[in-house]
Parts: C-alpha cells; structure tokens; sequence
C-alpha cells in the first residue's frame, strides 16, 4: 500500500522546499529500507509542484519521521536559521516551526490534506489569504511589488504571503536542510545568494539518499571556499559578491560529489537549479534577483568526467578562485559552459582567462608558489577538455 501527497501549490521554489522538508526526515528514518528499495520513495513533477509517493500504509509515520528528525536536530536547526548565510529567522520563528512539526497528530492531519491537489487554494493560503506570514527566503517571488505606477500614479495594495503553520514549517525546514547558500560583501552591502535544486520527471528515494549524504559531508567546506574568495582592488569577499547569479548557480552544481553526479544523471529527469540573490539586512532581506537555470547538460558533461576516473572539479578551486580574484569571472563561467556543452569557444574563452590569471597570480605577493599550483591546475583543465572531447567523438 502507497500513499500519495501533492505539494500545497505554492510555486515551484517553495513547494521544492517542501518536498525536501518532508523526504529527508523520511528517507533518514527510513534509511535501511529505502536503501534495499530505492522505489519505496517516487517523487514526479506536475507543472509547478510535485506528486509525492511513499510505500507506507499510514501518515502518522510520516509525521512520526519529521517529529523525530526535528527533535533530534533542534540545535543544529535552531543555529541554521538564526545566524550564518540563511540566518533569516528569530528564535521565536525557529519556535513555532519546532512545535508545528513535534506535533505528530497536526502534522498527521496535515499530510493528509496534501492527499488533494490544491492545498493552498483549498484553504485559501496565499497573497492576502489565511494564515501565517509566510517569510521571504521561503516564497521570494511573494516580495513587494511597486506600490505605485510611474506612469498612471494609482496605488497598489501590499499584501502579505499567508500560508498555514506546516507548510512555512516544512518549507523552513527544507530551507535548512537542502539550500545551498554563498555568501558575499562589497563595502557594507551583504548578499546572500540561495540555490536549491529542483527537477522536472521522476526521482526516487536515492537521490534524496545521495543529495543528502553531500549537503551533510562535503557541502560546508566548499562554502568556506567561496566565502573566502577576494577580489583585487575592490572591497569584495565571497563569490556572490562578484559573479554573476547564473554563475554562483552553476558553480555550485559543479561541486556535487560524483555519487550524487551519477544518481542525477541516470534519474529520468531533467536538473534545474533555482537561484534567489538576497540584500540587506538579514532580518529584512530585499530579492535582488531570481533565476531558473536548467543545469542538465552540466550534470551530464561531470558524469562523463567522474565516469573517466577525473579529479573533482573541487579539486581545481586553486585556479577557480584565481579567476575571479583576477577579473576573469566570465572565463570560470565559460569553463563550466564547456563541460556542458564542449562548446570550443568557450574552451578558447577559458584558455585566455587562465592565462591571463596565471600572469596576475605572478605579479602578487601572496605566496612565491601559488601562480605554480594555478598554472598546474590549468594544465588540469587541459586534460578535462581531452576527455570531454574525446567523448564527444565516440
């Protein structure tokens, strides 16, 4: 016996939020299983949202599993969503999301609403509806419009975002859990890129397994990475700061361990990344930017690495960084355009900025052998654009 669950309707980048924040507790909870039986968790797209399949015979053990998983990493929870990159929310916002999902019997009855599609409109969630504030770092595209039209002069009504208590729960907790966030500063101006990865086609329980297993081990320290990235002549830290939104998005997706690389690629399913650029005030952030990049041919172009046995692209982060700390961001966007599509004008685009980035690195002072390990590593890339080549050919 299944159960299915329809996401409640909020648009795509919330509702994927969502969908993590209910699969993860599970998929965890449920670890030995879904590992013998991969199809015991099926997740599909439907347009905007998604249709969720789980082989069990009752919600309660779903809630049970988000309960438990809540409980066990309240501190953990609690530290994610007030401070550091997606350090948006109070303690007393992380308190009313902790008792929205220790509630089992609420939360039971809640699942169980998503048995339809439309929860939202259902309950009438939504602009100016019923509920809860939902905050923006969970519906960025809910953030205020003009309040007045320039050319005609009426003005517009603001409206909050209203959604009930366990879908801003559910959608905080897959904020936590499965955002990847890059942090970045000019001068006293903070910006907080958030990307999150979402999926058109049919997944199961490993991807969320693998997806898992890299945002938990090897995610953090390639933030510190991209937080400590510089920019010369510039009062500039992090690499949101400094490239484009696009390529922070792809940046990230090149990261992924080549277990979730291969789950990915062989899922029936196309990759989208979604990216929000958020400034201001933590506490009270404004959308500088939204994006929906599909990164399917990335996936496939680092599949086809990892398959031939090449080093991690985080392995290359001694020349990565070197070209943006030497002005040459649009040759490190150029290089991950490669491996998707190898493309050579973009390999020629890299191959110029690479070594204008090797003849930088010579002239500063930071260290008599550091243009060696980006010239080293350039070399590396030399050796990628073989092997993506080579294959293009078979």
């Amino acid at each position: 016996m299944s159960i299915r669950m329809f996401m409640p309707g909020h648009g795509l980048y919330t509702d994927t939020l969502i969908l993590y924040g209910i699969t993860l507790p599970f998929c965890e909870a449920f670890e030995e299983q879904i590992e013998r039986e991969p199809e015991f968790v099926k997740a599909r797209s439907l347009g905007q949202t998604y249709e969720l399949e789980i082989q069990v015979d009752d919600y309660a053990k779903i809630a049970q599993a988000i309960a438990d998983y809540v409980a066990d990493k309240q501190e953990r929870l609690s530290g994610i969503l007030t401070s550091g990159p997606l350090g948006f929310f109070d303690e007393s916002d992380v308190k009313v999301m902790r008792q929205a999902l220790t509630d089992r019997e609420r939360l039971s009855d809640y699942l169980k609403s998503l048995a339809e599609p439309g929860h939202a409109e259902l309950r009438g969630e939504g602009r100016d509806g019923r509920g809860k504030t939902m905050k923006l770092p969970l519906i960025p595209m809910a953030g205020k419009y003009l309040h007045r039209d320039l050319t005609k002069a009426p003005s517009y009504k603001a409206a909050q975002y209203k959604a009930c208590n366990c879908c801003c729960a559910l959608a905080a907790l897959g904020l936590a859990m499965a955002a990847f966030p890059v942090l970045g500063g000019m001068g006293r101006e903070l910006n907080r890129v958030i990307v999150v990865v979402s999926f058109e086609g049919e997944v199961n329980a490993d991807y969320f397994r693998y997806f898992n297993d890299f945002h938990v081990r090897s995610w953090e320290d390639f933030y510190r990475k991209l937080r400590s990235v510089k920019a010369a002549g510039i009062r500039a830290t992090g690499a949101a700061a400094q490239l484009p939104l696009r390529t922070v998005m792809k940046l990230v997706v090149s990261a992924f361990s080549p277990s979730l690389v291969r789950c990915m690629a062989g899922a029936e399913a196309r990759w989208h990344a979604l990216g929000v650029n958020f400034a201001g005030r933590p506490r009270a952030p404004q959308v500088r930017g939204f994006h929906d990049l599909e990164v399917t041919a990335l996936i496939m172009g680092l599949n086809e690495l990892y398959t031939h046995g090449y080093t991690l692209i985080t392995n290359l982060f001694d020349v990565l960084r070197s070209l943006v700390e030497s002005g040459e961001g649009h040759a490190l966007e150029a290089f991950l355009d490669f491996i998707a599509t190898r493309d050579l004008t973009d390999l020629y685009v890299f191959a110029r900025g690479a070594y204008s980035a090797v003849e930088w690195e010579r002239t500063q002072a930071s260290g008599k052998n550091r243009w060696e390990i980006v010239l080293s590593q350039a070399d590396q890339c030399r050796e990628l654009a073989e092997i993506l080549l080579k294959s293009e050919e078979a």
